[in-house]
């Protein structure tokens, strides 16, 4: 049985009889409450009332809330509590949350990644920040400045810099040393190899070659790069698509693709969007990856280790990839700007900003409450 969460009374219909909460739309009047699974929604422009929840941490009344795991997390002192714990009255006084000056530049999320269990986001500044597995280093970002696009896969984090040079952190032993290049508009990566795109349409590879994902020195006039776990596909300006790799589950069969706009590679899977808002796919379907043939009108597509995503016109997503799997829990999403999946989990942005995951977060990469602005 639902309880409001502002009378604490059972609510035996959609409307509370008493304040008027509605469980499937009031996560805009009370935006700590919500339907959506995992969804990370922002700290509320004004706090709750002073009687619904207390942080016992710090006597905040601000929150973040996960219906996934119905657990709360402090929006000041980050601790995570269930509804009880919060009830409780504070320990210490409270302390002033320090606010930007007034006249501090506004920034925004413009782009987001996600590698294997971590997730990165881009801000209009050009700074860059991540939450996740970090045991290689692959979310200390900190420093970066100047970025432009980003890039994540396994234990790697890629940040283009506007100078046209690459920055890299994590695990980078593959690369066998620091990427050098120059000129480059364009960046992806599968993990074990990482790519680049060049102003002029040529595309540069460094990392393991093993299986021949890093020969690319033939190609001319390409206009996108995607990096699988050990393929490497390239949409040329004719519309179609050329790869080189591992070919074992078939993922290079993409010769006969006409009129492509976008490709995306997962570890052993490739995507291909058409024109027409189609996608097509090529390469391996053990967890049903591949079972997009009823998506219509897809305007950008993703592929993590084995799942695919796509886009729509309307801002809804669709994913296909493991029964029953969270990381496929998109259904619910609406009005999104952007998406981006990882090994086993998925994340989007909204046209309002805000940040949306679902799947597995046990390194802590669905927790991106502390990248919203």
């Amino acid at each position: 049985m639902l309880i409001c969460p502002v009378c604490r009374i059972p609510l035996r219909e959609e409307l509370c009889p008493s304040c008027g909460y509605v469980p499937s739309a009031d996560h805009i009047r009370y935006p700590t409450f919500g339907p959506l699974p995992c969804a990370v929604r922002p700290v509320p422009s004004e706090p709750l009332p002073e009687d619904l929840l207390l942080c016992p941490g710090c006597g905040g009344n601000r929150f973040h809330y996960r219906s996934c795991s119905g657990t709360l997390i402090c929006a000041d002192c980050r601790r995570s509590l269930t509804p009880a714990a919060a009830e409780e009255p504070p320990e210490i006084p409270v302390q002033p949350v320090a606010q930007p000056p007034a006249d501090a530049p506004l920034k925004t999320i413009t782009a987001i990644a996600a590698g294997e269990k971590h997730t990165v986001v881009l801000y209009s500044d050009g700074t860059v920040r991540a939450v996740g597995d970090d045991r290689y280093g692959q979310c200390r970002t900190g420093d970066w400045t100047g970025i432009t696009a980003i890039a994540a896969a396994r234990q790697l984090t890629l940040g283009l810099k506007d100078d046209g040079t690459v920055l890299a952190v994590g695990n980078t032993e593959a690369h066998r040393g620091d990427i050098t290049w120059r000129d480059v508009d364009a960046i992806a990566t599968g993990g074990w190899h990482s790519l680049g795109l060049t102003r002029n349409g040529q595309v540069l590879a460094i990392g393991s070659g093993a299986y021949g994902q890093c020969s690319t020195q033939g190609w001319r006039n390409i206009t996108a790069i995607a990096a699988g776990g050990f393929h490497t596909l390239v949409l040329k300006k004719d519309g179609t698509v050329d790869s080189v790799g591992l070919d074992r589950e078939g993922q290079r069969s993409t010769r006969a693709w006409r009129n492509i706009t976008a490709i995306a590679a997962g570890q052993s899977h490739s995507l291909g969007l058409t024109r027409n808002g189609f996608v097509l796919t090529a390469g391996d379907n053990s967890a049903g990856q591949r079972n997009t043939l009823l998506w219509r009108d897809i305007t950008a597509i993703a592929a993590g280790e084995k799942h695919s995503v796509g886009l729509k016109k309307d801002g809804t997503v669709v994913a296909a990839g493991p029964k029953g799997d969270s990381r496929c829990a998109v259904s619910k999403w609406t009005n999104v700007a952007a998406i981006a999946a990882g090994g086993s989990h998925t994340v989007a942005l909204t046209h309002d900003g805000i940040l949306l995951a679902t799947g597995a977060n046990d390194a802590g990469q669905c927790d991106l409450w502390s990248l919203n602005l």
